[in-house]
């Protein structure tokens, strides 16, 4: 968002919505103004946003141009799978090549190292009656040619172990209620310079309750599949 071409940060905001999916939920009085005075069809869907900016130039008082770009999310892509398996020593150089699905380009992921390691910490309070996962195995790998550490990660195909409840002498009552939950480690994934040239990236695999030897991975892109709208409001 930029004002006579100067770039505005927002500070807070609030907004409103119509959603024709659901049109037996009326849309609120502020809504339906907001629909009236822009033209807005019920047949499709509507967002209005209202947000107040920061601004640090004097100030504007009879402003001529209002710029608003807008940006598609970047959604998952799974490019490949592949697995490594910390028994097998062939795992480590191990080189899968991956085909980015907008721009056809090209790269080669090359696993470099893979191990076994264990959570030494405490998930819950320590007269909690659950036990917690705690094996992963960690995997650190490079990318040619480069890009954007937020635009690959590397990712555990499976959910990993369930919390349970400690086995218990005498079991009490209500003890045959669950937890559900996904148990994914998470690890600094900041890239550090390899000394070729290269980032060494870091991944971490789900947690298990048993040490883990093998894990299917799977590499995916994050992208972009629209390009970037500016649309431009004329003011004076």
């Amino acid at each position: 968002l930029s004002l006579d071409g100067i770039p505005v940060k927002g500070r807070f905001g609030c907004s409103t919505c119509w959603n024709p999916l659901q049109p037996e939920a009326e849309p609120d009085k502020e809504t339906e103004e907001l629909m009236a005075e822009y033209g807005c069809s019920r047949d499709y869907g509507w967002l209005f946003l209202r947000t107040s900016c920061e601004w640090e130039d004097s100030p504007v008082l009879s402003p001529k141009k209002l710029e608003c770009v807008l940006s598609a999310r970047k959604r998952p892509v799974t490019a490949a799978h592949f697995a490594t398996d910390e028994r097998e020593e062939s795992d480590t150089e191990k080189r899968v090549e991956l085909t980015h699905p907008i721009t056809g380009d090209t790269y080669t992921l090359t696993v470099r190292s893979c191990e076994t390691g264990q959570h030494d910490g405490n998930w819950g309070d320590r007269d909690d009656d659950w036990e917690y996962p705690s094996w992963y195995q960690a995997l650190t790998y490079t990318v040619e040619p480069e890009l954007p550490i937020e635009d690959l990660t590397v990712q555990d195909c499976a959910k990993g172990g369930q919390p349970r409840r400690k086995e218990k002498e005498h079991k009490e009552d209500g003890e045959g209620s669950s937890l559900c939950a996904v148990s994914v480690a998470v690890v600094p994934s900041y890239p550090q310079d390899e000394g070729d040239g290269l980032k060494i990236r870091a991944a971490c695999s789900s947690l298990y309750f048993e040490p883990v030897d093998k894990v299917e991975w799977r590499a995916v892109f994050h992208v972009k599949e629209k390009k970037e709208l500016c649309v431009t409001a004329k003011l004076g």
